[in-house]
C-alpha cells in the first residue's frame, strides 16, 4: 500500500532531506505532534539516500514496529534490529532499537551512515548509549523526530523544563522544523474531553533530583486516594456512557494487578509480562474484544489504537512529556469515535493544562525556544508555579530592555536573603525559586506597606511577570452621628 504524504507531511520530508544533504554538523530536532503521521515521513525519508546507510533508532518496539511495517508497506526492503522483535539484522537500511543496535558497531563505524531517532526526547542525554554510537562512526548525519523536544532537568533556580536544544548536557543542537499542534488538532485530531477528579496531592514528594515523585509518595498517594476504585468507577461510568476502549495509566504494577482483580472485562500489561500474554492482550484490546487495559509505563509511546476513546490518568508526573505521550493516545481520529474523554486523577491538568494548548515558539524576548502552555511559560521557570510568565510579559520585559529602563532593584528586607539585592538574589542557586515562591498566590506573602509594594513590583520585573496592579487604598464611608432616641446620646452609623 502507498501512503501519499500530506502538503506538510512532503514539506517535513523535504526539510529532513535538505538537512541532511546540507554541511551542518548539527544534531537537529524536528519537532511534529502525535498523529502527525511521523511514520510516513520516515519511511519516506528512509529511501532518499541510496549512497549512504540509513539507521531509524527508537526505544520503543511498538514504535520501532510500527516505522518498520510502514516502511515496508511501500515494498520496499529493510532490516530489522531489535532483540525484542526477535530480529537482529542490520543492511542498507535498518530499523531498530537502541539497546540492539549498539551491539552493531563493527558493521557501521566506517560507513557513511545517516541516523534518524524517533521520539529523541528518550536517550538525549550526553554519554547516553545513542551518543556514544554516534561518536564512533566516522562519518555520520543524526537527526531526531520528537513531539515534545524538553528535558526535565533540575536547575540552580529548581527544577525547570528546558528546551533540549538549550540543554548543554543533551547533544541535540538546534531545531529545524516545527508542527504546532493547532496546525493539526482541527483536522488530524480527535476532541479530547476532559473530566478533571479533586485528588489530595499533600502526600507527593519529588525525589532529590526534583524530576519525578518518589515511589514512596506515590504508594502513598494512592493509598491516601483509593486510586485503585477511583479508577473502576471511572472506567464503569465510561462504559455506562457507551465508551467502547478504555485505557488507564497508573504508576505501579501492583495497581495494575489489584485493577485487573477487581473489574472484569480488564487486563493488565506491564513490563516483565510473558511477551505472548501481553501480545494477546493488546491484540485483543485493538480489535475491540477486550474494553479495558490497564498499563504500566509500556503503551504510552507508539502504541497506535485510533478507535481508543477513553483515557484515565492515575499517574502523577512532575513531566510533561509523560502527560502529552499518554493522553496521545487518544487522539487519533477513527470513523467510530467522536471523541476521547481524558479523566484526570493525577492533578497533571492542573499543572500542565491541555496538551493541545502546548506551543513552541522562537522569539528574542522568549530568549530563543521556549515552550507554553497556551499564552503560560512551561521552560525555564520553576515547576508548580501559578503566576508565571506569559508571551505578552515576556515581550514587555525585553522592551524595557530596548529602551535601557533601568531595573529597580531594593534589597531584600526580611528572611534568608535580607539585606541582599534582587540582582544577586537571582544569582543565587536558589534565588529564582524563592523569588517566584513568596510572590506565588497560594503562597498567601503579604507585602506591607509602601516598601513592600515596591519590592514586589521589583521582583515581577525580574521575574519577567505581568507586573501587578496598583493596591487600591481602602476607603472608608463617612461617619454619620444621630442621636439615640429618648436618650440624647450620639450613635455611630455608615452611610450607604
Amino acid at each position: 500500500m502507498i501512503y501519499t504524504p500530506r502538503p506538510r507531511q512532503q514539506e517535513a520530508i523535504d526539510k529532513m532531506v535538505s538537512f541532511v544533504n546540507s554541511k551542518t554538523t548539527k544534531h537537529g530536532l524536528f519537532v511534529y505532534p502525535t498523529s502527525f503521521g511521523k511514520s510516513v515521513v520516515i519511511a519516506n525519508v528512509a529511501s532518499k539516500f541510496p549512497d549512504k546507510y540509513f539507521i531509524n533508532v527508537t526505544t520503543s518496539k511498538e514504535l520501532l514496529k510500527q516505522n518498520y511495517e510502514k516502511f515496508t508497506s511501500y515494498g520496499y526492503e529493510a532490516s530489522l534490529c531489535s532483540a525484542s522483535l526477535n530480529s537482529k539484522n542490520v543492511g542498507k537500511i535498518t530499523f531498530a532499537t537502541v539497546g540492539t543496535l549498539v551491539k552493531q558497531i563493527e558493521f557501521f563505524k566506517d560507513k557513511d551512515v545517516v541516523i534518524l531517532s524517533d521520539e529523541a526526547h528518550n536517550g538525549s542525554k550526553k554519554g547516553s548509549q545513542l551518543h556514544t554510537f554516534i561518536t564512533k562512526i566516522k562519518k555520520c548525519k543524526l537527526l531526531g523526530t520528537t513531539a515534545t523536544p524538553l528535558r526535565l532537568k533540575p536547575g540552580m533556580s529548581g527544577t525547570e523544563l528546558k528546551m533540549m536544544n538549550r540543554d548543554r548536557d543533551c547533544f541535540f543542537t538546534s531545531i529545524e522544523d516545527v508542527v504546532q499542534i493547532q496546525d493539526v488538532k482541527d483536522e488530524y485530531w480527535s476532541k479530547l474531553d476532559y473530566v478533571i477528579e479533586d485528588t489530595d496531592e499533600s502526600s507527593l514528594k519529588l525525589n532529590g533530583s526534583g524530576t519525578e515523585f518518589t515511589d514512596e509518595s506515590l504508594k502513598k498517594y494512592s493509598q491516601e486516594n483509593h486510586l485503585t476504585d477511583m479508577c473502576i468507577t471511572a472506567a464503569e461510568k465510561l462504559i455506562t456512557e457507551g465508551r467502547k476502549s478504555i485505557l488507564i495509566f497508573v504508576p505501579f504494577i501492583d495497581d495494575a494487578l489489584d485493577i485487573e482483580r477487581k473489574m472484569s472485562g480488564c487486563e493488565a500489561v506491564y513490563s516483565g509480562m510473558d511477551t505472548s500474554v501481553r501480545d494477546s492482550v493488546v491484540s485483543r484490546f485493538k480489535s475491540l474484544k477486550l474494553k479495558v487495559v490497564v498499563q504500566v509505563n509500556i503503551l504510552a509511546i507508539g502504541f497506535d489504537h485510533p478507535e481508543l476513546d477513553g483515557v484515565i490518568f492515575a499517574r502523577p508526573t512532575n513531566s510533561i512529556t509523560v502527560w502529552y505521550q499518554g493522553l496521545g493516545r487518544g487522539v487519533r481520529i477513527h470513523d467510530n469515535k467522536k471523541d476521547c474523554k481524558v479523566i484526570d486523577l493525577s492533578g497533571n491538568y492542573n499543572k500542565f493544562g491541555k496538551v493541545e494548548d502546548i506551543n513552541f515558539q522562537n522569539e528574542k524576548a522568549f530568549g530563543g525556544w521556549a515552550a507554553f502552555s497556551g499564552d503560560r511559560l512551561l521552560t525555564n521557570y520553576p515547576l508548580g508555579m501559578t503566576n508565571v510568565p506569559t508571551k505578552q510579559s515576556l515581550r514587555e520585559a525585553y522592551e524595557r530592555s530596548l529602551t535601557k529602563e533601568v531595573r529597580i532593584d531594593p534589597e531584600i528586607y526580611f528572611g534568608k536573603y535580607k539585606d541582599k539585592k534582587l540582582s544577586e538574589v537571582m544569582k543565587d542557586k536558589d534565588g529564582k525559586s524563592y523569588l517566584a515562591w513568596i510572590v506565588e498566590p497560594k503562597t498567601n506573602f503579604n507585602f506591607w506597606g509602601e516598601k513592600g509594594a515596591i519590592l514586589k513590583n521589583a521582583i515581577y520585573q525580574h521575574l519577567k511577570l505581568t507586573l501587578p496592579l496598583p493596591q487600591k487604598k481602602e476607603v472608608k464611608p463617612p461617619v454619620v452621628y444621630e442621636k439615640r432616641l429618648n436618650t440624647g446620646s450620639p450613635i455611630e452609623r455608615t452611610s450607604n
